[in-house]
């Protein structure tokens, strides 16, 4: 849950993608409306962002940053949603 109210969570893209890059982060409300892209619908590296989760008082998150396939084991990132949907990398921990 984001301070919005705003449900986070990864969606299966699988229209016109290969097999990697398929994972998104997006947000709806609780009553299904205003679905919204956060991050990477177009992003090929990393492949998947794991187990996000937002950063209290700011619009960023943290997250996994793995591969689709295996173990949600890879670099810690932060996201900065005031940077856009195709480039909010703040940093790579």
């Amino acid at each position: 849950m984001l301070d919005d109210g705003s449900i986070l969570f990864t969606r299966w893209e699988y229209q016109d993608k290969s097999v990697f890059p398929i994972q998104s982060l997006w947000t709806i409300n609780p009553y299904g409306t205003r679905l919204n892209l956060v991050y990477s619908n177009t992003i090929t590296t990393p492949n998947t962002i794991w187990q996000a989760r937002p950063i209290p008082g700011t619009r960023k998150l943290l997250c996994t940053l793995a591969p689709h396939h295996g173990n949600p084991v890879g670099a810690i990132g932060i996201l900065d949603r005031h940077l856009g949907v195709e480039r909010i990398f703040s940093g790579v921990c």
